[in-house]
């Protein structure tokens, strides 16, 4: 199941600002969020996603209430603290010790996950081949992409990202449910 994909697939480039008031839930347009994403069970979160939350992206924000049941792999949180060091921003035992206490769970990245990247590339790769058909600019699962989705696979949780390039993959065989935060 995916969301249908628009406008634009910059991540965001998170900006300098206390990590824990970014990171607390939003109380606007809640209601949209449960038509979204499963109201049960934990959820595969993306950097992008936590960017945007840090920089208080409208969509990001709106599904904050998410984080208790959110899940981020070792790689992932890696991406988040290399991004926010980049902008001179919190260290990653701050970004860490806030993201814990709004109830993210940091995972290992298991076996089972690399297990997928073969299947993910291909699928990837019909992706692109169907872009270039059509005229299209091709984008591509980087590494940390494949972590996040073959994590998901592999422990059949969806995913909360700002990527629009993965909703684009299930008709080419991606069955995590891909969820954006941006409309």
């Amino acid at each position: 199941m995916s969301t249908t994909p628009s406008g634009p697939t910059d991540s965001p480039t998170p900006q300098a600002r206390p990590a824990a008031e970014a990171l607390e839930p939003s109380t606007a347009a809640q209601a949209e969020q449960q038509l979204e994403l499963p109201t049960r069970g934990a959820v595969v979160l993306d950097a992008s996603f936590v960017l945007a939350l840090l920089q208080r992206h409208p969509g990001a924000s709106a599904l904050a209430d998410v984080l208790p049941r959110g899940v981020l792999t070792t790689v992932t949180a890696g991406e988040i603290f290399y991004k926010i060091a980049a902008t001179g921003g919190a260290g990653p035992g701050r970004i860490e010790a806030v993201l814990r206490a709004q109830g993210v769970r940091i995972a290992e990245l298991p076996l089972a996950a690399a297990h997928q990247f073969p299947r993910l590339r291909h699928i990837d790769a019909a992706r692109r081949t169907e872009q270039k058909t059509l005229g299209e600019r091709g984008a591509a699962l980087s590494l940390a992409d494949l972590c996040v989705l073959g994590y998901a696979a592999a422990q059949d949780l969806p995913v909360l990202t700002g990527d629009r390039h993965w909703s684009t993959l299930a008709p080419h065989g991606l069955t995590v449910p891909v969820h954006l935060y941006q409309h």
